[in-house]
């Protein structure tokens, strides 16, 4: 089995209705420090401090404790898109007015007048505020505090993506560009496209998404723009980010990961499907940050350790199966089920009258063999039942391909992988002790037998 596939805490009934399969996360919300349970953007700054954008203002996270921060004077309490520039923290509300943080405090910056609607701006050279607006482009230097306005001459759309030097944006059919001081013509594509709200940028490809209209994502390469069908219909996408060396889509239904040429990772799997996620950060200790419209951030350190959800009946036990992919249940009322990890799919297996847990289940591979135990030890061969022994097993462990080493409540024992007595090694024989109906005992007394090891 994959050694980085799961932790499972898992519930099911005999259906095995699967209601959800996440990483396992901690949840950092309003009973832990985070002033809201709504959160719009995070951000890693150059110190490794997390930022958290919400509705309540701007706070500051090192793993233990917030630091929070509202400026004197602030329209609006929620805050959004935060960008460093000169080792500062930027933000912005949903007004268009502009915050920074000095000397520990959060100020308004009121050189850059707000429009009195909310784009998102994109830094330049580590040194520029590059706002583009639908009837101007400006720039604000955060070094000498100088603004400065330039005509637009494009119709442009929400979108607009950048790398170190420049920010992009659209206008239909039209993709410009904007360095601070000069607007360019970078390129124009057929077909042209409506309702484009966000952008991306990708080495010399672009990739256009819409906000709710399918499909959803375009990929502009060259001058043609090709519809990208990954995602289904019927999703409302609330932000679209590349993140080191992935883009995430964020929908009100979950989030999606794709590499950097848009293909799908970790099998296009949907990531807290039901939770309206907002952003998602993934900081350079390789730990993701999942902001929500509703519970806070989900915090996840291994992407690939996942939790899975059933109903009702508790399994109790877990073992390998016949693949990497393939696991066994055993559940609290005496089922064994199979459980494939890729697709998902669960299988009944067999299913004792007695409603006992099953405590342990092991796989003999060699012959085939389903053991395991609980009011009783049983053998299945190819989901058969093969034997059973009428002892309170607790757990077990192969000696070679013949034998397998029980312990349970009278002691420690040996029983026969098949139905065969086979001769015991001599290193196991024990004066007058002889097999008892495919079964060896080894170690008989008043202590009861919990676990065994070869």
């Amino acid at each position: 089995m994959n050694s980085k596939f799961i932790i499972a805490i898992l519930l099911c009934s005999l259906s095995m209705k699967l209601q959800a399969q996440n990483p396992v996360c901690r949840t950092i919300n309003t009973s832990n420090g985070l002033p809201s349970n709504t959160t719009y953007n995070i951000y890693q700054d150059s110190v490794g401090f997390i930022w958290m954008a919400h509705d309540k203002g701007l706070s500051r996270y090192d793993g233990k404790q917030f630091v929070h921060y509202s400026a004197k004077g602030q329209q609006g309490k929620s805050l959004s898109n935060i960008l460093e520039i000169k080792n500062e923290i930027w933000c912005q509300d949903f007004s268009g007015n502009f915050y920074h943080t000095q000397q520990g405090q959060l100020v308004q910056e009121k050189r850059i007048k707000s429009k009195g609607n909310y784009i998102n701006a994109q830094k330049i050279n580590n040194k520029f505020l590059a706002v583009v607006n639908y009837d101007s482009l400006r720039s604000f230097n955060v070094s000498n505090g100088i603004a400065m306005t330039f005509a637009n001459n494009a119709l442009v759309q929400n979108a607009n993506a950048s790398d170190a030097n420049k920010v992009y944006y659209l206008s239909k059919n039209q993709l410009f560009s904007f360095d601070g001081t000069i607007q360019r013509t970078e390129r124009t594509f057929e077909p042209a496209i409506d309702n484009i709200f966000f952008l991306i940028k990708s080495s010399e490809k672009f990739f256009l998404i819409t906000k709710g209209n399918y499909p959803y994502v375009y990929k502009l390469e060259g001058n043609k723009a090709s519809p990208l069908n990954y995602l289904k219909p019927g999703k409302l996408i609330q932000g679209a980010f590349a993140n080191k060396d992935e883009v995430w889509i964020c929908t009100t239904t979950g989030a999606y990961c794709f590499d950097l040429d848009f293909k799908p990772k970790f099998g296009g799997k949907c990531f807290f499907e039901g939770n309206s996620i907002a952003n998602v950060l993934k900081d350079r200790e390789g730990n993701y940050w999942f902001c929500t419209l509703n519970s806070g951030i989900f915090f996840v350190t291994d992407i690939d350790v996942n939790i899975f959800t059933f109903e009702k009946e508790m399994v109790t036990s877990i073992g390998n199966y016949t693949g990497q992919d393939e696991l066994l249940l055993g559940t609290s009322k005496n089922a064994i089920f199979s459980f494939n990890t890729k697709s998902f799919h669960q299988k009944l297996i067999n299913k004792e009258n007695a409603n006992h847990e099953v405590l342990n289940i092991m796989y003999d591979s060699v012959n085939r063999n389903i053991i395991f135990c609980s009011d009783k030890i049983i053998s299945l061969h190819d989901g058969k039942k093969q034997r059973e022994y009428s002892i309170a097993g607790k757990a077990f462990s192969p000696l070679n391909k013949d034998f397998t080493a029980i312990a349970y409540s009278s002691g420690i024992s040996i029983i026969s992988n098949s139905n065969l007595k086979t001769l015991i090694p001599n290193w196991l024989q024990l004066p007058n002790m002889t097999w008892e109906g495919l079964h060896y005992k080894i170690e008989v007394g008043s202590s009861r037998g919990r676990d065994v090891l070869f």
